[in-house]
């Protein structure tokens, strides 16, 4: 099993590598992208008849709230007179991931939406060449990150949290989601900024944002 000081280090290199930077540069702020095979219907003026979306998580997550957004607008706009969606949820979606490229080879209307979560689930699982088969389409969504300490505790501002973590960065507790999704880099990002190895910094995920914040409010 990987542990959570290899997956980080593994997970630095990969967003070091400019090779991968249209996908990592459009997943580190969690920025959900549309991941499709190449292929244009006949007429651009001509709606299509049918396009499943493939949301890799179960019904009411992130990426199934991205699919039905997309439907909605793709029926409403006469672009698209039919949108399926298709939940095939499971590890950070590897597996919808997998699903998709084994099954969907070759079919030009069929999406997956895809985003932080499943690049780095991909990297820490050592699975990256999974990403080889798809070609990132768009970006539709961003969200922020940010972070939040407990009402006691000592740091009031971002620098009292950056001196913290100069002169003892083992003794700070993170807590956020799963390892590769968009709290884990957030943290890296914030080692970087504080000069301190990345690796160093005590990360726990968690696979709910509900247990996140019960974390946090138990300090």
């Amino acid at each position: 099993m990987t542990s959570e000081r290899e997956s980080g280090a593994f997970l630095q290199r990969y967003w070091r590598n400019p090779g991968w930077c249209l996908v990592a540069m459009a997943c580190l702020l969690d920025l959900h992208s549309a991941l499709a095979r190449d292929e244009a219907p006949a007429s651009a003026s001509e709606p299509l008849e049918h396009l499943t979306l493939v949301a890799p998580s179960h019904a009411g997550g992130g990426w199934d709230s991205t699919a039905q957004a997309m439907k909605q607008v793709l029926e409403a706009e006469g672009i698209v007179r039919s949108v399926e969606i298709v939940h095939i949820p499971g590890h950070g979606g590897l597996i919808g991931l997998s699903n998709f490229a084994s099954s969907r080879r070759g079919d030009g209307h069929s999406l997956l939406i895809g985003g932080m979560l499943m690049v780095g689930a991909a990297v820490s699982k050592h699975a990256v060449s999974a990403l080889d088969d798809l070609t990132p389409i768009a970006q539709v969504t961003s969200d922020a990150d940010v972070v939040v300490v407990p009402a006691s505790s000592p740091y009031r501002n971002l620098d009292d949290l950056l001196a913290a973590m100069r002169s003892n960065p083992e003794a700070i507790r993170w807590v956020g989601g799963s390892v590769g999704g968009s709290d884990h880099p957030t943290m890296w990002q914030l080692a970087r900024a504080a000069g301190v190895a990345p690796e160093l910094m005590q990360y726990e995920s968690f696979p709910s944002a509900s247990e996140v914040a019960t974390q946090l409010a138990n300090g």
